[in-house]
């Protein structure tokens, strides 16, 4: 197999810890600033109100550094694609942020989950294989979206789910020869652990 080379993909995931960590942090004198703090309730495992809104960090590193992963990376997806995912992903996670600051109904963010689902799905190579299966891959977009939505607030959980996850598909590219899926893998592990080290129990944000 032929795995990327060390520095010069492999500094992405390098470059994804370094930003999550110095924005999560920064996010965190933000938040206190502008009292964004997550109240303790029904949902919530901290005990004290604390500053919300770190997954920025990890927003912010995968934006900057998923797409070169995907572009530069031997064998790497077609511009066209990443576009779709950067777009879908920045439009959700500005949603996300906005929410974190004024509450927003659900329908706005519904809406922007299923179009950014949508763009990706149109934007596969080759188009998807038939248009039946247009209406499950875009519902499945918008319930992985809500799902993890779900988990937030319970210190810890959801970046570390996303650890696991990212760690076995790390496993499954590199066991089948994917040089640019183990790359991506590596930047959304890399992305995640700079907010996980502030989200860990007791959480900072």
């Amino acid at each position: 197999m032929s795995e990327p080379g060390f520095p010069a993909v492999w500094c992405w995931p390098l470059a994804a810890l370094v930003i999550s960590s110095l924005v999560v942090r920064g996010a965190i004198g933000y938040a206190r600033r502008h009292a964004m703090l997550d109240l303790p309730g029904r949902r919530r495992s901290h005990r004290v109100p604390t500053p919300r809104g770190g997954g920025i960090g990890s927003v912010a590193a995968l934006a900057l550094c998923l797409p070169g992963v995907l572009l530069a990376t031997p064998g790497g997806f077609p511009a066209g694609l990443v576009a779709a995912w950067t777009g879908g992903f920045l439009l959700v996670a500005l949603l996300g942020w906005i929410d974190d600051r004024h509450a927003l109904p659900a329908l706005p963010r519904l809406l922007a989950q299923l179009a950014a689902s949508l763009g990706l799905v149109l934007a596969l190579p080759g188009g998807t294989p038939a248009w039946f299966w247009v209406p499950p891959l875009v519902l499945a977009g918008a319930w992985s979206a809500n799902l993890h939505n779900f988990m937030d607030g319970i210190d810890g959980l959801l970046a570390q789910q996303l650890l696991f996850i990212a760690g076995g598909f790390a496993l499954l590219a590199r066991a089948m020869g994917q040089p640019v899926l183990l790359a991506a893998a590596g930047t959304l592990m890399a992305a995640v652990a700079g907010f996980w080290w502030f989200n860990r129990p007791p959480a900072r944000i």
